[in-house]
């Protein structure tokens, strides 16, 4: 059996799927070349990394999000399963509602990838074989650990507002507690594909909020501004809650903490504090919308 590098088992799978993407600079299509870079008409070049992820972002940009970080994410999501209820709502919605076994699923603002590849896999694991997910994220750090922890998918350094894929290109778009640019998911969905994107809600990790924010200004939280906005931007919408909790131990707390901005500025003793319980139950609360395109 051959034995190939992520980096060219990357080419490969971008290869075979070239038509999805295009250059950010020019629009015009992509072609892989010699399995190492991605080259427009105009020769506007983009090498693969190492793990096979491409960097695709028009101009440097500057994020919070380190790789530490990410690890913690990953932890939480992947060993923990802290969304996973989430994720096998959505992998059943999609079961539900769309009959083609072929399906193009983009992660707007993947991270490090867990969210995606969980879908991806279970989808692939109940009758869709032919899915394939793409990730884009402006944070570096997590793109490069996706690609290299989860080398079945596609991963792009790139902003959405530039987003260097073909319109009309996705069957789903993924945006789970990220922002958006609706002018890019309507440019990218096919006719008939949907925006799923997941917000929080006011019980959101509520927990960490009383602890590090107490009374302030930002324990309170209303997502009725984000919803409003989505509803302007879809004729056909639809919005779900999905509420339930967790208990966490250990080091689990310890990358909660790290994970969310609701703690980042916190005092070290606030931090310590934090750390020293044996066990904490957390409360995910979420809204989950549902766009579809062609109704506008």
């Amino acid at each position: 059996m051959e034995r190939i590098s992520k980096k060219e088992y990357s080419a490969r799978l971008f290869q075979k799927n070239i038509s999805l993407f295009k250059c950010p600079y020019c629009g015009q299509p992509l072609q892989i070349e010699n399995e190492k870079s991605l080259i427009c008409s105009k020769r506007h070049t983009f090498d693969l990394a190492k793990q096979g992820s491409v960097n695709l972002l028009v101009k440097p940009s500057h994020t919070e999000y380190d790789q530490e970080l990410f690890e913690c994410r990953r932890r939480m999501m992947r060993d923990v399963g802290l969304f996973r209820p989430l994720l096998e709502w959505i992998c059943d919605r999609i079961r539900r509602n769309h009959q083609s076994k072929e399906l193009a699923i983009l992660d707007v603002g993947c991270g490090e990838g867990t969210h995606l590849n969980q879908i991806v896999t279970h989808l692939q694991a109940i009758g869709y074989p032919q899915t394939l997910g793409v990730g884009i994220d402006i944070a570096k750090d997590g793109v490069t650990q996706a690609a290299k922890s989860y080398p079945g998918n596609l991963w792009l350094v790139a902003d959405l507002a530039h987003a260097p894929v073909a319109d009309q290109s996705f069957d789903i778009i993924l945006n789970i507690l990220s922002p958006s640019h609706y002018e890019s998911f309507h440019r990218i969905a096919k006719i008939g594909g949907w925006t799923i994107k997941v917000v929080p809600a006011s019980g959101y990790l509520k927990e960490l909020r009383t602890f590090f924010h107490g009374e302030s200004e930002k324990q309170a939280y209303s997502n009725e501004s984000v919803i409003a906005n989505f509803r302007n931007h879809y004729s056909t919408f639809e919005t779900h809650a999905l509420t339930y909790e967790r208990i966490l131990s250990g080091h689990q707390l310890f990358d909660l903490m790290r994970m969310t901005p609701l703690s980042w500025h916190a005092s070290e003793s606030k931090k310590k504090e934090w750390l020293s319980q044996q066990t904490c139950t957390i409360t995910v609360d979420l809204s989950i919308l549902i766009g579809k395109e062609g109704d506008q």
